[in-house]
């Protein structure tokens, strides 16, 4: 009798995460279907590089966010998420190579 209740669990939760992990694949698509979008918007009217596919772009984009919000939750939320906005927005579009005529200078946020 338990091995059949297991057998049911198991079939009942692989089934919820099969069900769980289509929708969850529908909303990550929605969302970086909106970001890629926006980047696409942006190319038209001349203020992102037209070159650069917006897919990989979004992608990019999505990733760093996702992975300082991941950090952020690790660390049991010690420290504030609002002002790594600012550094991540930066490295996405600035880059992370200095300009060879301005001199390297941190930002406002990673001064002591």
């Amino acid at each position: 009798m338990q091995i059949a209740i297991c057998r049911g669990l198991s079939g009942g939760t692989a089934r919820f995460n099969q069900v769980h992990g289509r929708v969850l694949r529908g909303r990550f698509a929605e969302y970086l279907g909106l970001i890629r979008t926006t980047i696409e918007e942006g190319q038209r009217a001349g203020v992102f590089r037209a070159e650069l596919n917006a897919k990989v772009t979004a992608k990019v984009l999505f990733g760093a966010l996702d992975e300082m919000a991941t950090n952020w939750i690790l660390s049991q939320r010690r420290y504030k998420l609002a002002p790594m906005v600012d550094i991540v927005l930066d490295i996405f579009f600035n880059g992370v190579q200095r300009p060879v005529n301005l001199p390297s200078q941190p930002l406002a946020s990673q001064r002591p």
